[in-house]
């Protein structure tokens, strides 16, 4: 399936009345797209989708009106990539976009996200310090480190569980210490 050639077309005319969305195995996919057509989204799966690049969605970024709100209702993120090929992953930029906007998110869970970085996590938390987060799950997201993991088990939040797997730079004494804490 490729975004242009009907997805888009049925979110436009639709989106506004869907609470959940689910897209495997898309090209050209552009989360923010879904963030102003579907302002009222509360769940939000992608699976293996080929994503657009930051490049890509320059134009994107600058049509979508802020008085939408976009994720603002989103309660469930769930963006997970094939743990072999990872070259069409989501852009830092709409990763970055659906966490900042995502202020009511109870749920995220992430596989394979190159782009997934202390970095960008930090970005996020300066903007949207995800005070309404209870689950967490990253599988595979090998640029994050313990100190945005801090971060977010130190801010106020509802988090309850905390699901790490096979995320290089988080080692077993890390674990140590978060059953410590």
């Amino acid at each position: 399936i490729v975004m242009a050639d009907g997805i888009r077309t049925f979110l436009s005319v639709r989106g506004v009345s869907l609470r959940s969305l689910k897209i495997d195995h898309a090209t050209g996919v552009s989360v923010m797209q879904f963030g102003a057509l579907c302002p009222n989204l509360e769940h939000l799966n992608l699976w293996n989708n080929e994503y657009l690049t930051n490049e890509e969605l320059s134009d994107i970024a600058s049509n979508i009106p802020l008085e939408l709100k976009p994720f603002s209702s989103l309660v469930e993120l769930n963006i997970l990539n094939n743990l072999v090929s990872n070259k069409f992953g989501i852009a830092d930029r709409e990763l970055a976009y659906v966490l900042q906007h995502g202020i009511n998110l109870h749920s995220i869970k992430f596989q394979s996200l190159e782009n997934l970085t202390d970095s960008l996590l930090e970005t996020t938390l300066d903007e949207n310090p995800l005070t309404q987060l209870s689950s967490l799950s990253l599988v595979a997201c090998n640029y994050v480190t313990m100190d945005s993991l801090w971060k977010i088990l130190k801010m106020p939040n509802d988090l309850n569980q905390l699901i790490l797997h096979d995320c290089k730079e988080i080692h077993r004494k890390d674990f140590t210490k978060i059953q410590k804490y």
